[in-house]
């Protein structure tokens, strides 16, 4: 028996032993483990903050490309609208110039009355040739001067059937500054497609960037220059021998002034422009609308319209109507003659340009879509869209009105029945230079 519960209580502490082995044996790992488990825990914590900064930073980079892309779609759109409204101009190639014809129609206003006497006429004639480095002359009349002498050659001296013998001098470059830009606004007194006509309205508008200001020069229409390869002449013959090309080549040979480009308008298109703006309020006298009402009669046959439509029975002031603008702007006979007239021209004008900048977005564009078509020009597309682009900045200049010829620098002649005006054209020159080059 004591052997046997001897046997027994082995038996039963080995066993005991047997499961504690293995017990030990399976907790040491399981501790290694945890160990290594805390480590790493401890060890990735620090990097859960750097998660929690990069998520803003995607947020902004999200955010941000949505505003560049929003901003690309939006220029995009903006450039379009903008070549848009470009492309409804009849934008001519500045290479192409208007064909240069021998034969004009004479104005309408010449007269059987004497000349000027012919040493008068001679001296008007020197003074342009030493000013221009050429050798063009009066072209020969048989109209009875101030003198009684006469000269024989056709009788309406408008003609211009044979070229003068012009031979370029050395002359003065013209004016140029690159941060001046010259546009040459022309109204012409056309009637149709077919009808040059004669450049009715000259006005020089200079931007100048350096002292941001805009100059608008207008040229009398009166003025007698030497026209390029044609007799002296009123520089509104230019343009009806040569268009606006030879009309700029003209400015640009008298007054030393370089013309960077045009823009072009028919009678038709001015009164189609007042209109589109709504109107212009302008005040006129008893005598102005007499000779108003005798050019709105004439358009009214032109339009096919009632003699009396559109014109006015007394003076005062009034919204008038393309018609009656244009009827306004054309009055030479009341005032200071084309001296006033020319300045009604600025005067309506400007008009046009405040109620331009009162417009709202679809205002704008209304008018856009009737002013546009009617513009012509050599202004390149890339120029044009420079030019809308800065037209926010331009609107913020002050604008100032010129005259040429200037006052106390002309006389008054008459050359081959044609009422002339004759200058001194230093004075006039440097008065160009100085308002709108500052010099």
């Amino acid at each position: 028996m004591d052997n046997e519960n001897e046997i027994f209580e082995n038996n039963s502490v080995i066993p005991e032993e047997a499961e504690n082995v293995p017990e030990t044996a399976e907790e040491t790992p399981a501790e290694t483990v945890v160990e290594e488990a805390t480590t790493e825990a401890t060890s990735e914590t620090p990097e859960i903050p750097n998660k929690k900064k990069k998520k803003p930073l995607k947020i902004f980079l999200i955010v941000l490309g949505v505003i560049v892309g929003v901003a690309l779609v939006l220029a995009i759109a903006f450039v379009a609208i903008v070549y848009h409204y470009i492309g409804m101009i009849d934008v001519v190639d500045p290479k192409v110039t208007d064909e240069i014809v021998d034969v004009i129609p004479p104005d309408d206003d010449v007269t059987d009355e004497p000349d000027s006497p012919q040493q008068d006429i001679d001296k008007i004639d020197d003074i342009i040739n030493q000013n221009t480095g050429t050798d063009n002359g009066t072209e020969p009349s048989d109209k009875p001067s101030d003198d009684n002498t006469t000269t024989d050659n056709n009788q309406s001296g408008n003609t211009g059937t044979t070229k003068p013998n012009t031979t370029p001098k050395p002359s003065v470059p013209p004016m140029y500054d690159e941060n001046v830009y010259n546009v040459l606004l022309i109204g012409t007194d056309s009637r149709n497609k077919t009808d040059r006509g004669r450049s009715d309205s000259m006005i020089l508008m200079s931007i100048n960037k350096k002292t941001e200001e805009i100059h608008m020069t207008s040229f009398m229409r009166d003025s007698y220059v030497a026209i390029p390869g044609k007799y002296n002449n009123r520089i509104n013959a230019a343009y009806a021998y040569g268009g606006a090309d030879l009309l700029m080549d003209t400015i640009e040979l008298n007054y030393k002034i370089k013309i960077d480009k045009y823009v072009r308008v028919n009678f038709f298109s001015f009164m189609e422009v007042i209109d589109a703006v709504g109107g212009v309020t302008i005040t006129v006298s008893d005598a102005e609308v007499k000779v108003m009402n005798n050019y709105i009669g004439e358009l009214n046959t032109l339009l096919g319209k009632k003699s009396n439509d559109g014109k006015l029975s007394k003076g005062g002031t009034y919204n008038l109507t393309g018609k009656q603008a244009l009827g306004y702007c054309r009055i030479r006979y009341v005032g200071n003659a084309d001296f006033q007239r020319t300045q009604r021209q600025r005067d309506v004008l400007m008009k046009v340009l405040e109620k331009v900048k009162g417009m709202s977005i679809s205002e704008m564009n209304d008018f856009l879509e009737i002013f546009l078509p009617k513009v012509t020009t050599n202004i390149p597309e890339s120029e044009i869209f420079s030019l809308v682009m800065n037209a926010l900045t331009y609107t913020k200049y002050p604008v100032y009105q010129h005259r040429i010829p200037a006052d106390g620098t002309w006389w008054n002649l008459r050359v081959r029945g044609m009422a002339v005006l004759g200058m001194n054209f230093d004075k006039n020159i440097n008065m160009l230079k100085q308002e709108i080059y500052n010099k």
